[in-house]
């Protein structure tokens, strides 16, 4: 989307979150630099990282803004803060939540704002994700099927070669936030990412829920692409972010789940678990398994919860 296709574009605020990560940050900071949308203003939160990033960040884009949690924060946390952060400065129409291992390839941004122009029920907007562009393997189409009788969720198109059989936009029923364009008048009326999901896990799963539940739109635009490096199969081997996970699932559940989907849910957890755990045990990932378990705790004993 160029200036020349809209005189007047509206400005968007770009929010990359980052831990650690400096390379990714870097890379996708240029990418959304270089996606050739205007007027677009960069913000980074760095959640308490420890390798350089936000100094490396200030070196090579001295134009972007720079916001160092000094405590670790989480996921939710540091995209609340990047919103304060940008509405104390400026008044974007758009956001767009960027992870650091998420690269916006040129043009992606135009298509998203493009898309999200087009109607103002649409709250949400999100783009193809693929593995690599190189491989042109899917990460995601842009929904999330969501199941609250298992507690489980699929991101349609995961490992698919991309032939086409996901070119067509779509209003869709929920999504992921490594990449998602969102309209600040629904972030208003909604409210922000809700840090009950602390650290990690799932707290962009019930934005999209409370999106739709607003009666906003959440559109899928196939015309634009990024690139997504994270959320391989099994989502991780870092021990705390499962632990962290299987915590937030019962968060969500309780603000999303009717009661229906809880004799359903608490039925079918502890199969599903022996599963898991089986197969994480022949692939002697025993800490995942302790982890998981410690998180399910919150389960069995709903009133505990996880304090920051």
């Amino acid at each position: 989307m160029s200036t020349t296709d809209n005189p007047t574009p509206p400005l968007l605020a770009a929010i990359i979150v980052n831990r650690n990560k400096k390379d990714y940050l870097l890379r996708a900071i240029e990418c959304a630099m270089n996606s050739g949308y205007e007027p677009l203003e960069i913000t980074v939160v760095d959640d308490c990282s420890t390798d350089g990033s936000p100094d490396a960040v200030r070196e090579r884009f001295p134009q972007v803004h720079v916001v160092e949690e000094t405590t670790h924060a989480g996921a939710t946390r540091v995209r609340n803060v990047g919103i304060d952060h940008v509405l104390q400065r400026a008044a974007p129409k758009y956001f767009l939540f960027l992870d650091n291992d998420a690269f916006a390839a040129r043009g992606a941004i135009g298509e998203l704002v493009k898309a999200a122009e087009q109607d103002a029920s649409v709250g949400i907007v999100v783009p193809k994700a693929f593995r690599s562009f190189e491989s042109r393997v899917l990460y995601s189409a842009g929904d999330v099927r969501v199941n609250l009788f298992t507690g489980t969720f699929k991101d349609v198109g995961a490992g698919e070669p991309d032939r086409g059989q996901y070119d067509t936009p779509k209003s869709i029923g929920c999504c992921a936030a490594f990449a998602m364009l969102v309209r600040t008048e629904m972030l208003e009326r909604i409210g922000l990412f809700d840090e009950a999901f602390y650290p990690y896990g799932w707290e962009d799963i019930d934005f999209a829920l409370r999106t739709v539940r607003a009666g906003y739109r959440i559109l899928y635009a196939p015309t634009a692409e990024v690139e997504h490096l994270g959320g391989k199969t099994g989502r991780g081997a870092v021990a705390a972010y499962e632990q962290s996970k299987a915590k937030n699932l019962v968060v969500l559940m309780r603000k999303h789940a009717a009661p229906w989907h809880w004799a359903v849910f608490l039925t079918v957890l502890p199969l599903r678990a022996l599963k898991l755990f089986a197969a994480q045990l022949l692939r002697g990932e025993g800490k995942l398994c302790l982890a998981q378990i410690k998180g399910m705790v919150s389960i069995v004993m709903p009133g505990r919860r996880s304090k920051r």
